[in-house]
């Protein structure tokens, strides 16, 4: 083993370090002006818009639908769709000007002490179109503005008297890879259990807290800028499963529309592609004919992925209860739930560790105590995780995890819905 003092006192290294340090000390002025404006411009920009954010005047609706409902997910996955007219990026002018970013929304699942409440944050600015796309879908439905739910528990919790535990979950694959949705629930379904329900156990769990007991599912999403970006990345995992080599920019091929006027070719001519598939030997079968049924229906999955409208998605959850009764497994079941999203050639939710509030070494109680504030803080102000970027959902996996169940569906949750369904005014009433 070498010695460390003996690579210090080495006299390559030695010249090595005072070059280095000589030529910092000359050339320092060069470099250090640009580092600092990207620091200085990432500080200036936080403080632009925290300011405009605390100009936003926020919403909390909450939608109740009749108990004879019978919408399925899909009829969500439209609502979530019309969602993405909130999509309003800024130019340069309202970025640095103004401090204006890129809106939101929360979609929320909440239960408190068995009731069940279907939960949307928006900026007040966009609540009507909120409204109309849920109405589109859902006539009968009634949504009302409600009280920050968040603001009826103490602001400091976890303390002497509350508890929590909860997480942020990411994903286990890349984004394009998709999760279980709700047509895989209905397909494998039998004929008597054709209406199984993907966020039924979820209503379940939140129907047996008992008072004082509090299980809150956050859903943010925010339409993603550049939709191309979103489907490149799937079609690179696609050729890469495929094992298609793909000429370098500026090579034979550059561009998409080089390989659309090549297969036109193809198609036309009869002439074999000038672009390689596989990486057999000569006279072999393409690595494409050579693919498992898994590895097709992989591919399948991945192109109806990136085929619908995607959002930028964070996805947590929060257990807290009073600390005389705080349940732990309660919490613990919420993986469980999730769990039936996964699929192992697929993707599937996993915990994100650095905002799981658990910690097994180094200062426990002290670390836990500051993870378990901050995951609170970000929840009530519904913001995106800060340590790594959000991933992207299409419309159907949104649908899948945040949708208005039916009682047919959900049959024992105690869901807050419509007490009686509205019907309009009788022609003979009179109008003055």
């Amino acid at each position: 083993m070498i010695d460390i003092l003996e690579i210090f006192n080495n006299e390559a290294f030695s010249i090595f370090f005072l070059n280095f340090k000589n030529f910092f000390i000359n050339w320092w002025w060069t470099f250090t002006p640009v580092i600092l404006f990207f620091i200085l411009n990432e500080l200036y920009l936080y403080w632009k818009q925290e300011k405009w954010w605390q100009g936003i005047k926020w919403v909390t609706l909450e939608a109740k639908i009749p108990e004879e409902v019978e919408k399925t997910p899909k009829a969500m996955e439209q609502v979530i769709h019309g969602f993405h007219g909130i999509h309003d990026p800024p130019n340069l002018k309202e970025r640095y000007i103004d401090g204006k970013a890129l809106f939101h929304l929360s979609l929320e699942i909440v239960g408190i002490g068995g009731d069940i409440h279907f939960i949307i944050r928006a900026p007040e600015r966009h609540r009507n179109l909120v409204e109309s796309n849920i109405y589109a879908q859902y006539p009968d439905a009634e949504i009302r503005e409600v009280d920050d739910y968040t603001l009826n528990v103490p602001p400091d919790i976890p303390n002497k008297d509350y508890e929590l535990w909860g997480a942020d979950f990411t994903l286990t694959k890349p984004d394009p890879y998709p999760i279980r949705t709700y047509p895989s629930f209905e397909s494998e379904a039998t004929k008597e259990e054709k209406r199984i329900d993907p966020i039924s156990s979820l209503c379940e769990l939140m129907s047996s807290l008992k008072e004082g007991e509090q299980l809150w599912v956050q859903i943010l999403i925010r339409p993603i800028i550049e939709e191309r970006k979103w489907v490149e990345e799937g079609q690179k995992l696609v050729n890469k499963i495929l094992g298609r080599k793909l000429p370098k920019k500026g090579g034979l091929l550059s561009g998409p529309h080089e390989y659309v006027r090549e297969g036109t070719r193809v198609v036309v001519m009869g002439e074999p592609p000038m672009w390689d598939i596989g990486e057999g030997a000569p006279g072999e079968e393409p690595l494409m004919w050579k693919l498992t049924p898994g590895e097709t229906e992989v591919i399948k999955a991945i192109e109806a992925n990136i085929s619908k409208v995607g959002c930028e998605t964070n996805l947590r959850f929060i257990y807290l209860a009073k600390s005389d009764i705080f349940y732990k497994p309660n919490a613990s079941a919420v993986f469980g739930v999730f769990r039936q999203f996964h699929t192992l050639n697929l993707n599937g939710f996993r915990p994100d560790k650095k905002s799981m509030t658990k910690i097994t070494y180094f200062l426990v109680n002290r670390r836990l105590y500051l993870r378990k504030r901050k995951l609170f803080r970000y929840y009530k102000g519904r913001d995106f995780p800060a340590h790594r970027l959000p991933y992207v959902f299409n419309t159907e996996e949104l649908a899948t995890v945040y949708h208005f169940p039916g009682r047919i569906a959900v049959p024992a949750a105690p869901v807050s819905r419509v007490e009686a369904r509205k019907g309009a005014p009788p022609p003979t009433l009179p109008t003055e």
